[in-house]
């Protein structure tokens, strides 16, 4: 909003700069992906022939950004399977299906039933990160918990309202996971770097 009145040649750096640093006075990280989404764009432009130079070059990031490097222990993710069984339906197999296959918490919330096969699920690029279609070997337990969900009424085999909408209220249900378990400091994105890093 505060850049798309103008005309993309009229863009300057110092009003990129302007803008990096009034949203890195409050959300910083947010800051850093402001600017790589502006780089990006105008890194296009510029490939198109709409401007001549990428007006992000050379700005620093807000901050310096440390990668988590919090791995979770089959403990603690055993904990947080069982606890699981005190939650709803539909978020007990948001979580176990997360320990269960390793997947991102966004290709499991809007899991469809066109992409659920007996024994696997087949994601399409367009569904996850790499943009590569995927095939993802399901455990009998993770089967047989995908042979009893029962949403005729829609799409998605992770939702509340019948199979109309995914879940969502991530936020809300990590803090009650975090109640049951006693598991603390951690994201579910841990589960998938925990999965890989034991294996």
């Amino acid at each position: 909003p505060k850049l798309g009145k103008l005309n993309i040649d009229e863009i300057e750096k110092a009003a990129v700069v302007r803008l990096i640093d009034n949203i890195a006075k409050t959300a910083p990280v947010m800051a850093n992906r402001t600017q790589g989404l502006l780089s990006h764009f105008f890194n296009w432009a510029v490939g198109r022939g709409h401007i001549t130079i990428n007006p992000t070059l050379s700005i620093p990031k807000a901050i310096k950004e440390i990668p988590r490097q919090r791995v979770l222990s089959l403990a603690d993710m055993r904990t947080i399977y069982f606890s699981a069984n005190d939650l709803s339906p539909a978020n007990k197999l948001f979580v176990q299906l997360l320990l269960l296959t390793g997947q991102r918490a966004g290709v499991i919330a809007k899991l469809t039933q066109g992409e659920w096969h007996a024994d696997h699920l087949e994601i399409a690029g367009n569904r996850n990160k790499s943009g590569q279609r995927i095939l993802v070997p399901l455990p009998h337990e993770a089967q047989e918990k995908l042979a009893n969900v029962e949403y005729p009424d829609g799409p998605f085999l992770v939702s509340t309202p019948h199979g109309l909408k995914a879940i969502s209220g991530f936020s809300k249900l990590k803090k009650k996971i975090d109640l049951l378990s006693g598991v603390t400091n951690w994201r579910f994105h841990d589960i998938r770097r925990g999965i890989a890093t034991h294996l």
